[in-house]
């Protein structure tokens, strides 16, 4: 509406139209603050987010480590038990003590990634 069909208007025709105008602006602004509070809502889920990825990056390292660690105890203990077998003269025995090595590794290394994952889970959760 240009201003000369506006001041050929009644006072009741303007004070309607300003009525109407006073809804319109409380209704976009009731609009405006529920997306600002799902806005806040989505920067708080894309923050918590990111702070799981870095938690899961450094639990793959320390697993990484934690492999390599393993790995290294397990080829020190292989050399020895070699060494003792040769000395001994049972390979069988050897082989017996290797495979029990290996299966109590796998099963402290399990049991350590599970314990790891449940309190990532449970910071993960308190978030």
């Amino acid at each position: 509406m240009t201003d000369k069909e506006l001041h050929r208007l009644r006072r009741s025709e303007l004070l309607e139209i300003m009525l109407e105008q006073s809804k319109r602006i409380k209704e976009l602004e009731e609009k405006n603050r529920i997306l600002e509070q799902e806005l806040s809502r989505r920067y708080l889920i894309m923050e918590k987010a990111g702070t799981l990825a870095r938690a899961s990056i450094h639990l793959n390292k320390m697993f990484e480590t934690t492999q390599e660690t393993a790995d290294m105890y397990l080829r020190s203990v292989e050399a020895l038990c070699r060494r003792k077998a040769k000395e001994a003269g049972a390979e069988a025995e050897w082989e017996q003590t290797r495979a029990k090595i290996d299966q109590k590794m796998k099963a402290q290394l399990k049991e350590s990634r599970a314990s790891a994952e449940s309190e990532v889970g449970r910071n993960g959760d308190s978030q």
